[in-house]
């Protein structure tokens, strides 16, 4: 009893001494705003004398216990670290600076995973959503070119509704999809673009094109965009990641806040860029005149003879409108926005369009101190009237359409197609037939939905879950006319597809921080998931019963054949990550994951166990990185000119599995003749496949002068791709043509710089400049399994030359090269002449392949401006790009015909050099060629005896203006005339203005493929495809 007494008195004397102790802190109340007095919603704010944290509710205001003189830390993603000292306010109020690119701001990383700049090992850039609304693009990916330094963005085509491909830091992936992950909210999306290998006819990606879906998404939906490309920040990605990350932030609502707003653009577009032809010499052969034929080789025009402007005259101006519509409201513990957005473009081909409804709807909820919910629904609706490509397209039907006859002459006075090679069923579409009476559109219906879940048992642990869907079906049709080219042997036909794309996802994090005095800690674990299902169900008919009418059932029941594709895809993955740093000074991070995907599970085999089925299927990808903050130190801290400075190393090990599924295994195939039933695929499968390895690192530094008005980030990068998934051919005595194997090793190397800059900075004037910088230099270092070379076959796009993606040893993976097609080059001697026909005096094709060019450039920069006067603003990008070969297919198909410019000098003789091959050829006294040769007559010299590489354009340099934009914010003046609004602004952008090239074509960022095509893709190779046209939009934005 005294012992419990003596007790009690000892506390209630040491209470006073408590009281004082603890008497000094008070209770801070605090409320942060953005730059535009928006509340900032879960910033962290930290008394870094007692290390306890609390963060600040949807009205952006805090709570926390602190003494005078203490300091708050505070940090928040996408904005600057403040520190305010506490004084004798009892409330205070905080205003965060925007910090994109600055070294104390806060970062969304892999898996969602908030980590200071100033902790990274690795490489990021993060482009801000307005920069990508202000654009103007419908598909947001285009929106990125120039504005990040190492990536590639090749749109396909100026049509609505065009494919757009991005690759980062090269391709790592001779046959599969070198495509970035992308990651919105945290959750996978798929973005994918339709193949048309699901289709009944197998048809290569070449003659249509489908819009890739992250184009489906609303730019103006974006808060930011960053980009991940260093080992450390992919690894946490496993296989999905080897390409890079492209994580995606949305807008959220703003909570203590209702805002509704509106904006609009309305934009004309004009193509501008057309192939120079030769507008001579007419139809014919060998100078005689004949009107019955397509080729353009006969005598000249009459003075008198009427020339149409066929080419310029078929196209029209494009018109786009835009409207965006959102409404946010929020509380201290609930807030949600829904926004809308409608597209609806007229192309500037005939029949063309593109159109989009998008609703998003976004929420949030503080459930209880320790739980909140995140959740977003966006459904998109798209639909795309298209016009054909490539051989048999619009655009090569204009370009070699006779300029003495009118175009627009499509049609007999009956209504059938009028043809001028009568009687020809070869004769291309008259381009005006082929957009009116050939038809292809494509619709789809595109869910996404994910909910994130945030609870917090502890200060220092924080438990995540993530779950989504995405889910997409896409309907189409390509419907041909019984008279068009393509129909007259069917017909007429058409071909349909329904195709739906389902990906689950989900993802179960747990991040602990601690702070041991002036150590800082975060460990992260988790597990991830995500499966895909893909089913494509294609028909197609011929023989139509009635000639225009749109439908499977038009078609004579015994033409009819289906084909149906179903994929289903698994990967599952264990993840963690170590993080240590001592005060801000140096970070150290691990990271793991382990992954499984079930692309290379090993087929069923009585022999096998389950172990040894799914050993392949299983692999690890570690990665490391360090950051060294050297201005946190002492010696450093007294440079005025030095704001900030960092040293960087990461180092990792990704993966990626193969891009079909099935591929283990040998697989059926249905049938489509008569009889139907299944057979052996032209695929042989492979159990003993692995994944495809990457091992990286990088090397940089960051570093801001003068009061961050300048600042450089530089990044060295190696990376090595080995054990290559490819299916090149084998032996037809194994039982098929192609067969599933590893092997090969892909090197990229490059350099990345970025700079900033304020080069004027004034009350009412300010200037702000990025510089982008990336050089790549891509080399395969070995083939496959000793293979001399491998190609892809969906490259082969035109019907002489046999042009494609060819990969051998010490190329790059972006070089293009014949087989012994007999196009490539002439046949030479010994002394390396050419040799000479006789009796012609035109030169001998050899029949060895070649490499003939490599589309890799030097070097890209891009240029970005921002200028402000008051409240005028001018923004503009431009994209440089330096090197690089590109194939002029355009160009060669019009010289075989004698449409192209170079052959307007056919009168004039000449006298190829070389020698006869007369069997002196290869001694010491060869007989030298002296035969004269008249193209006029001998219309060989034009399309039989040429070089393919002629038509192969060197070191192309262009300087493009992507976008500019000129704006006048008016909110001062409308808010002084309306309390009801809260802003306003008025706009004018314009879109691929101009460019400034030695290309002698039309465009050279064109691709002649969609960007479903695997490999480098199909930019560099201009067949059959249009030149993005010049755009001038006008719009407002007002809220209230």
């Amino acid at each position: 009893m005294r012992k419990t007494l003596r007790l009690l008195l000892a506390v209630f004397l040491l209470l006073p001494g408590v009281t004082v102790s603890y008497a000094q802190e008070r209770t801070v109340i605090g409320t942060i705003y953005s730059e535009d007095n928006t509340p900032l919603v879960s910033v962290t704010v930290t008394n870094k004398t007692t290390k306890k944290s609390v963060v600040t509710n949807p009205s952006g205001r805090f709570i926390i216990q602190a003494a005078k003189g203490q300091v708050l830390a505070i940090s928040y993603i996408g904005y600057a670290s403040k520190e305010v000292t506490v004084g004798d306010n009892a409330e205070i109020t905080i205003k965060l600076s925007s910090s994109q690119n600055q070294m104390d701001a806060v970062e969304v990383t892999a898996l969602g995973i908030p980590r200071s700049k100033k902790s990274l090992g690795y490489s990021t850039q993060q482009v801000k959503g307005e920069d990508l609304a202000q654009a103007q693009r419908e598909n947001l990916l285009t929106a990125l070119a120039g504005r990040v330094a190492g990536v590639t963005v090749t749109t396909t085509t100026g049509l609505p509704g065009a494919s757009v491909g991005i690759m980062l830091r090269g391709a790592v992936s001779m046959d599969g999809s070198n495509q970035p992950l992308f990651v919105i909210d945290g959750m996978p999306v798929d973005n994918s673009t339709f193949h048309q290998s699901a289709l009944v006819s197998d048809g290569p990606n070449r003659n249509n094109d489908y819009t890739n879906r992250l184009g489906d998404i609303n730019p103006n939906d974006i808060e930011s965009i960053n980009i991940l490309k260093g080992p450390e920040a992919t690894a946490l990605y496993g296989n999905a990641g080897a390409s890079g990350a492209i994580i995606i932030t949305t807008r959220k609502a703003k909570a203590g806040r209702s805002l509704t707003s509106y904006d609009n653009a309305f934009r004309v577009e004009k193509v501008t860029r057309f192939p120079e032809i030769q507008q001579i010499y007419g139809r014919g052969t060998a100078g005689n005149r004949d009107l019955l034929t397509r080729t353009f080789l006969g005598p000249k025009f009459a003075d008198t003879a009427t020339l149409y402007n066929n080419i310029e005259g078929f196209f029209k101006n494009g018109f786009t409108q835009k409207h965006n519509l959102s409404v946010e409201s929020g509380s201290e513990k609930n807030s949600y926005r829904l926004s809308t957005n409608y597209v609806d473009q007229d192309g500037i081909v005939p029949q063309t369009g593109y159109r989009r409804f998008s609703a998003r709807l976004t929420g949030s909820a503080i459930l209880s101190p320790k739980f909140d919910i995140q959740s977003s629904l966006n459904y998109v609706t798209v639909k795309t009237r298209k016009a054909t490509k490539g051989q048999f397209g619009f655009l090569l039907s204009l370009l070699t359409w006779p300029s003495d006859d009118n175009i627009k002459n499509y049609l007999n006075p009956d209504g059938s197609r009028r043809e001028i090679s009568e009687g020809s069923t070869s004769e291309i579409d008259n381009p005006y037939w082929d957009v009116e009476k050939n038809r292809s559109e494509d619709e789809t219906n595109h869910f996404i939905g994910n909910v994130n879940l945030n609870f917090k048992p502890f200060k220092w642990l924080l438990l995540k879950t993530t779950l989504g869907v995405d889910q997409q079906t896409t309907t189409g049709f390509t419907f041909i006319n019984p008279q068009s080219r393509s129909g007259i042997s069917t017909g007429g036909n058409i071909e349909t597809f329904t195709e739906t794309n389902l990906l689950y996802t989900g993802q179960f994090t747990a991040i602990a921080t601690k702070q041991f005095r002036d150590v800082s800690t975060q460990f992260v674990t988790g597990f991830a998931f995500d499966q895909k299902e893909y089913e494509v169900n294609a028909m197609r008919g011929e023989r139509f019963y009635l000639p225009e009418y749109i439908s499977i059932n038009n078609t004579d029941p015994t033409t009819m054949r289906s084909k149906s594709t179903l994929n289903r895809v698994r990967n599952v993955g264990w993840f963690g990550q170590a993080q240590a740093g001592y005060k801000d000074i140096i970070f150290a991070t691990l990271s793991a994951r382990y992954d499984g995907a079930s692309t290379l599970v090993r087929p069923v085999r009585p022999e096998t166990t389950l172990a040894e089925r799914t050993d392949p299927a299983f692999f690890f990808y570690p990665a490391a990185s360090l950051a060294f903050n050297f201005s946190e130190l002492e010696p450093f801290k007294s440079m005025s000119w030095l704001d900030y400075g960092k040293l960087r190393f990461s180092a990792g090990k990704t993966g990626k599995t193969a891009k079909s599924a099935y591929v283990t295994d040998n697989r059926y195939v249905p049938v489509q003749t008569t009889g139907g039933g299944f057979a052996l695929s032209v695929y042989a499968g492979n159990e003993q496949l692995t994944p495809e390895f990457t091992y990286n690192y990088e090397v940089g530094t960051e570093m801001k002068f003068l009061k961050n008005r300048l600042g450089i980030d530089v990044a060295y990068y190696h990376v090595e791709s080995k054990s290559q998934i490819l299916a090149p051919r084998v032996s037809y005595a194994s039982g098929a043509i192609l067969k599933w194997l590893n092997g090969g090793t892909i090197r990229n190397r490059g350099i990345e710089v970025m700079l900033t800059g304020t080069p004027v900075k004034t009350k009412d004037f300010n200037w702000d400049v990025t510089v982008n910088f990336d050089k790549n230099v891509n080399r395969i270092t070995a083939m496959p399994v000793g293979l001399p070379m491998f190609y892809i076959a969906d490259y082969d796009m035109v019907p002489f030359g046999g042009v494609k993606a060819m990969y051998r040893e010490g190329n790059s993976i972006s070089a293009l090269g014949v087989e012994a097609s007999g196009a490539t080059a002439f046949q030479r001697n010994n002394a390396g002449q050419i040799l000479i026909n006789p009796s012609s005096g035109l030169p001998y094709r050899d029949t060895v392949g070649s490499m003939l060019g490599d589309r890799n450039p030097d070097f890209k920069i891009g240029f970005i401006n921002t200028i402000r006067y008051k409240n005028w603003s001018l923004n503009f990008n431009f994209d440089i790009r330096k090197g690089g070969d590109i194939f002029n297919a355009n160009d060669l198909v019009l010289n075989n015909i004698g449409l192209g410019k170079r052959t307007a000098d056919r009168e004039t003789p000449r006298v190829i050099q070389g020698v006869l091959k007369d069997g002196l050829e290869n001694t010491a006294n060869p007989t030298a060629n002296t035969i004269s040769v008249t193209p006029y007559y001998q219309n060989g010299y034009y399309n039989n005896i040429y070089n393919v590489e002629d038509y192969f354009e060197r070191d192309i340099n262009w300087i493009r203006l992507r976008d500019a934009t000129l704006s006048y914010n008016f909110t001062s003046w409308l808010t002084k005339k309306n309390s009801f609004f809260k802003s306003g602004s008025i706009f004018v952008t314009g879109t691929d203005l101009f460019i400034l090239t030695n290309y002698t074509g039309v465009d050279p960022n064109v691709s002649g493929l969609t960007a479903s095509a695997g490999g480098y893709g199909g930019q560099g190779y201009d067949y059959g495809a249009l030149a993005l046209p010049v755009g001038i939009n006008f719009g407002l934005r007002v809220s209230f």
